[in-house]
């Protein structure tokens, strides 16, 4: 019974875990992404700031 409950929780946390990690990945990436945009940006101003 208890080792059941343990179970369960330590579903709920590797789920929530990956749901985290996912949303990393896409702030990640996004950051990545305006990262080049603002450097593409920067070049078309004619110069690094």
């Amino acid at each position: 019974m208890a080792t059941e409950v343990n179970l369960k929780k330590l579903r709920r946390k590797l789920r929530d875990f990956n749901l985290l990690k996912k949303q990393a990945l896409q702030l990640y990436e996004e950051n990545e992404k305006l990262k080049l945009e603002n450097q593409l940006l920067k070049y078309r101003l004619g110069g690094e700031f």
